[in-house]
């Protein structure tokens, strides 16, 4: 079973059907049992998408490829939001407010009236793109938050 995406989160389930030895049921930490038996399955061979080995499979130990994983493969990185990177957030969000609407990234709105110098509006901007280096690749356009939110290593 090849997949960029193994072993990264283990799906809510309450019975252990692999009899893990540092399972716990509804926790939201990966045990290295778990991480070691997704990397075992992972080398299995399966017959297809529809075999049950590989929709287990799919289903406990693969998750889709987010924002910030493609950015670390291209070598770069979210802005911190910290104060290390004040001057390129402010850059960045002068900017972001005169981009053309293709140009934007869902979910991230700053007004014309909003000023890089109010502190409150600097964060929002700063959450907002944390929030969509999250998200998974299919569900906000990469190229944009790149541009808005992250920088070359």
């Amino acid at each position: 079973m090849q997949s960029k995406n193994k072993g990264k989160k283990k799906k809510e389930k309450k019975e252990d059907s692999w009899k893990l030895t540092d399972w716990v049921g509804d926790s939201s930490s990966i045990g290295t049992a778990f991480k070691s038996e997704c990397n075992k399955r992972l080398s299995l061979e399966v017959s297809g998408e529809e075999d049950p080995l590989f929709k287990e499979f799919r289903d406990l130990c693969m998750r889709k490829t987010t924002v910030a994983d493609k950015l670390e493969k291209e070598g770069y990185e979210f802005l911190k939001t910290d104060n290390s990177n004040d001057s390129l957030w402010t850059t960045n969000f002068q900017s972001y407010k005169t981009a053309k609407p293709e140009e934007k990234v869902a979910g991230i709105e700053i007004a014309q009236s909003e000023v890089h110098s109010d502190s409150t509006h600097l964060t929002k901007f700063k959450n907002a793109c944390q929030s969509a280096v999250s998200k998974a690749i299919d569900e906000v356009s990469y190229l944009n938050t790149k541009r808005w939110c992250a920088k070359k290593k």
